[in-house]
């Protein structure tokens, strides 16, 4: 082996060598000096000048310079490999600057693994070397500047050749390398670490007839064919995958709900043309963020997200029940939504799940969601009066409720529209209402309606009731302030108010029946609380007075306790 070096500067290189137990090199450094190779690293001092050093006797692995720079910058030229049995010329010319080297390589070689890696190389034509018994060219040109035409290297015969990363790097290498007949069983030839630009497209063999798609999932398709190639190359959309030694592959990293044409080729002593297209479709994605709102007694509302537009949606739903069956919704359903209505009774628990259909494909099943009915609402509610500040309330319920909901509305007075919530005791199906600050002394209309909850939902409302109440206060005292020889006039206390009707009711001497004045009583009587009785006959009165209020809804009179009574005597009794 000769190196040419021009050492510039007085300096120390180091070159690195493979040795074996058999190897007896003998470095002749070109300045009068030899060295007997005893070591994988060996080291010369140089003063400046122009050298010839030559390796002679047996040699396993010439590895370039130690350290990178060590003498690398120095190499004018690579005069000869010599014939000293070198098996592996790694790292041989690493960082090296754009010298000649020899147009053929020993065929004892078998690996130049790294031989060019970080170097400059671009000169002399390395076309004719016999790379057919090299079975290691990972990283050879990595990095590298080397970019000349090499595809002689293997086109007579297939060699099995580790090519990991051969060409990464940049400046990318270009070259047509379309006739090489290479398979790698130690790693994918063409990988995605390999900067082949130009890939084989020549005819021979078998062109692949049967391929067959299926789709996975979301983002797998499995591919299928008959035979078996040392080498395939498959295309899929964009993708374009490399695999040894298969009739079967699964390409992932798709987009969901997506087509896709591919299209396999095989590779033994050459490609095949492109085997028979087979379009096919990933599945769709589900939908996410399901979610159910009762609408009403027999319907909810359905929402839902969607990760690319469906052709269609399949919303199912589930009835309580042992065992739980998921029933088809045939009604309308929208994009992302649907209003379902299912034939179970109120308050009834549903479950929903919802499946996405693209190109004839069903998506996994979305999230499960669970909601209730709205309860049925109360019906046939009355309101009926007790007395003055109490009325009796009563409804029916369809379904026994976790708790009721009565609102009423007092509208006695003008523009009140709000429904106030009743806070006192409601039972299931009645209450008691009491009037909230009620005091008696004027009339009143009021409306109700009740809600029922169930499952923490409010039913519709149930029907609304109106009542008019005259309520008033009784009269507090009562008196007599003049009289006549056949009238006696009456005056009492209370709220000055019109009452619905007065009776006036009297016991003539020692008859102790009480008999009601028959004669009407004005209107104006309420304003004054004064009223004369008259047309009597001699004798002495006692008299008592009570006030009348009409349940306006039910059609009834209540009649206040009687005042004091108040006696008197008028004319000339007998």
């Amino acid at each position: 082996m000769v190196l040419t070096l021009n050492i510039t500067t007085n300096t120390t290189i180091k070159l690195a060598l493979t040795r074996s137990t058999s190897d007896n090199a003998v470095i002749n450094w070109g300045d009068s000096t030899t060295t007997n190779v005893s070591s994988s690293i060996v080291t010369h001092a140089y003063v400046s000048g122009t050298y010839t050093l030559s390796i002679s006797g047996q040699l396993t692995g010439f590895n370039g310079f130690y350290d990178n720079n060590s003498g690398a910058n120095y190499l004018t030229e690579i005069n000869s490999w010599g014939s000293i049995g070198l098996i592996n010329l790694d790292f041989a010319c690493n960082n090296i600057p754009n010298v000649p080297i020899p147009t053929s390589i020993p065929t004892t070689v078998t690996s130049t693994r790294g031989m060019f890696e970080n170097s400059f190389y671009n000169r002399s034509d390395i076309t004719a070397w016999n790379v057919s018994r090299l079975t290691d060219m990972s990283y050879m040109f990595n990095n590298s500047f080397f970019n000349k035409d090499i595809s002689q290297w293997f086109n007579t015969s297939v060699v099995d050749v580790s090519m990991n990363n051969m060409f990464v790097g940049e400046p990318p290498f270009t070259q047509d390398l379309s006739t090489w007949n290479v398979i790698s069983t130690k790693r994918s030839f063409f990988s995605e670490y390999i900067y082949f630009r130009y890939l084989p497209t020549f005819i021979d063999g078998k062109r692949i007839t049967d391929l067959a798609c299926s789709p996975i999932n979301t983002t797998s398709v499995r591919l299928t064919w008959s035979g078996r190639y040392n080498q395939v190359k498959i295309t899929c959309g964009t993708k374009t995958i490399y695999a040894t030694g298969v009739n079967t592959y699964t390409i992932t990293d798709l987009l969901p709900g997506t087509s896709y044409n591919v299209q396999v080729y095989g590779c033994n002593n050459g490609w095949t043309i492109g085997s028979n297209i087979v379009s096919v479709t990933t599945f769709p994605s589900p939908p996410t963020d399901l979610s159910a709102v009762a609408i009403d007694v027999s319907s909810v509302r359905l929402t839902w997200r969607n990760t690319s537009v469906p052709t269609s949606t399949i919303v199912q739903y589930a009835i309580p029940g042992n065992p739980l069956v998921f029933t088809a919704f045939t009604g309308t359903i929208d994009i992302s939504s649907a209003r379902v209505t299912i034939p179970a009774p109120a308050s009834s628990l549903i479950q929903f799940r919802v499946y996405t259909v693209k190109n004839g494909l069903v998506s996994a099943v979305s999230s499960t969601v669970s909601a209730y009915l709205l309860p049925s609402g109360p019906t046939d509610l009355s309101a009926v009066a007790i007395d003055d500040t109490k009325i009796q309330l009563t409804w029916r319920n369809t379904t026994v409720p976790d708790s009721t909901r009565i609102e009423y509305r007092s509208e006695g007075e003008r523009g009140n529209v709000t429904y106030l919530r009743y806070t006192g005791f409601v039972d299931v199906s009645s209450a008691i209402f009491i009037l909230p600050g009620r005091v008696g002394g004027k009339s009143l209309i009021i409306s109700f309606r009740v809600y029922t909850i169930k499952n923490g939902l409010v039913s519709a409302v149930s029907n609304t009731v109106i009542e008019k109440f005259f309520f008033h206060a009784p009269i507090t005292t009562l008196a007599i302030v003049n009289t006549w020889p056949d009238a006696i006039m009456i005056l009492w206390g209370g709220p000055a108010i019109n009452w619905f009707d007065l009776l006036i009711e009297y016991q003539l001497g020692s008859n102790t029946t009480w008999i009601r004045y028959p004669w009407p009583i004005p209107e104006y009587t309420n304003r004054y609380k004064t009223f004369i009785l008259t047309k009597l006959l001699p004798g002495t009165y006692t008299i008592r007075l009570s006030s009348i209020d009409l349940y306006m809804s039910v059609g009834k009179y209540r009649l206040h306790p009687p005042t004091n009574t108040v006696t008197t005597t008028i004319g000339n009794p007998v």
